[in-house]
């Protein structure tokens, strides 16, 4: 962000999670979360430098954490295979070897060891990889064995991006032969949707920013509790990984079905947002007012699927990550203006 955003006042070094989010390649970090093969080639193809990318600010999870987590061998072995940095390390100083114990998933450690782990990386609890795991599976990493899957080595490829041959032609780590004309439109047509949805972020972000600067205030809302709808909804569409966020707020919940829960989430949305907005400058432990709290929890009920006899609104986690902002976009947009 530029420094005269109001929320990065006093952030010279840029530090803020949801500014160095924004510099990240989102696309990347979407089809990684979503386990999608074919999309993460292609963007690779786009950006080579991307497999070492961090998808996730505040664990610092890179690709290859997230596919041992994810017990995605698939997306795994492209990223070994395109020599991605197999030994990085998490923010907790996790190397994918320690994902893959702490999952006590054999398979997939002794793949790594075959690529060659480091057995002897110790995280920032002082644990080598083979002390979180159970003991069925710490026999696996006696030095003998090691060894052994040392001399197998790696499976022989040929869809890593610096094979090609006469019979075949690799693009991204996918052949030709894959490659219909079906997935291309179906990738050109996300590819237009995510540059169309990048476009909308930053105009948003300027008429936010420029509001902002000249103490504009456009609804009720935004006079009485000091942000607009439009705000909590930009907040939420920065946030790079918003399952967490969604857990940090829901726990362990996948749904929302009840007034009290969708209150509590607005809530804690609207004290984020004015926490970024006023840059931690004035105090925003203060809550908000509870009636225009509630009048916006009654117009997102509106806006979210019902269910059953009671039609009963619910709201999904799933919903939450890629409908939730522009549902807050509507709400505003709608919003009686004070002029």
């Amino acid at each position: 962000m530029g420094s005269d955003c109001s929320c990065c006042t006093n952030n010279t070094n840029n530090t803020d999670p949801n500014t160095q989010a924004l510099r990240l390649n989102q696309r990347w970090i979407q089809a990684v979360n979503e386990g999608n093969l074919v999309g993460c080639k292609f963007i690779h193809l786009e950006d080579p430098d991307v497999l070492d990318q961090v998808v996730d600010i505040k664990t610092r999870d890179r690709a290859i954490h997230m596919a041992v987590r994810k017990k995605n061998v698939e997306l795994l072995e492209y990223l070994l295979d395109n020599q991605c940095d197999l030994d990085c390390q998490s923010a907790n100083g996790n190397t994918a070897l320690h994902e893959a114990a702490l999952n006590n998933d054999l398979s997939i450690i002794k793949l790594l060891i075959q690529y060659g782990a480091d057995v002897d990386i110790r995280n920032k609890n002082n644990k080598l990889s083979k002390e979180l795991c159970n003991n069925n599976i710490k026999r696996e990493f006696t030095k003998n064995k090691i060894e052994r899957l040392r001399k197998i080595g790696p499976k022989v490829k040929t869809n890593t991006m610096q094979t090609e041959t006469a019979d075949d032609i690799f693009i991204g780590g996918v052949s030709i032969h894959e490659v219909n004309n079906k997935l291309l439109r179906d990738y050109n047509k996300i590819t237009q949707q995510e540059t169309e949805a990048s476009k909308k972020q930053k105009l948003k972000k300027e008429e936010i920013e420029n509001r902002t600067k000249n103490g504009i205030v456009l609804t009720n809302f935004g006079r009485i509790v000091g942000c607009e709808i439009d705000e909590i909804g930009f907040f939420i569409e920065r946030v790079s990984n918003k399952d967490n966020l969604w857990n940090k707020i829901v726990k362990d919940e996948t749904t929302i079905t009840r007034q009290k829960e969708l209150y509590k989430l607005i809530l804690y949305l609207t004290l984020a947002t004015l926490k970024q907005k006023n840059n931690s400058e004035t105090k925003t432990n203060k809550t908000p007012d509870d009636e225009s709290i509630k009048e916006l929890v009654s117009k997102i009920k509106e806006k979210l699927p019902k269910e059953g006899k009671q039609q009963k609104f619910t709201l999904t986690k799933e919903d939450f990550v890629n409908k939730f902002h522009n549902y807050l976009y509507e709400i505003h947009d709608a919003w009686p203006k004070i002029f």
